[in-house]
């Protein structure tokens, strides 16, 4: 018998799982900024990969960013 293809549900477009542990360490560090080099040094993600993430919760309004000098820090919003 062949291995089911296909599903019944879509899935809703959302937040991936890394932007969630990105949201939940930043949920527990509120009062720290951080920039995306420590973010990316911390996940093991790659800078695109981690520019993507942080624009979607910037989007979806989860965290702030704010100019510094020449480097954008992120904080819990």
């Amino acid at each position: 018998m062949k291995k089911q293809i296909g599903c019944k549900e879509i899935p809703a477009e959302g937040i991936s799982g890394k932007a969630l542990a990105v949201e939940d360490f930043l949920r527990a560090n509120p009062e720290l900024y951080f920039t995306q080099p420590e973010l990316v040094t911390e996940f093991s993600m790659s800078n695109p990969g981690m520019n993507k993430v942080l624009r979607a919760l910037c989007d979806s309004g989860v965290i702030s960013r704010k100019k510094g000098g020449r480097k954008y820090y992120y904080k819990l919003a």
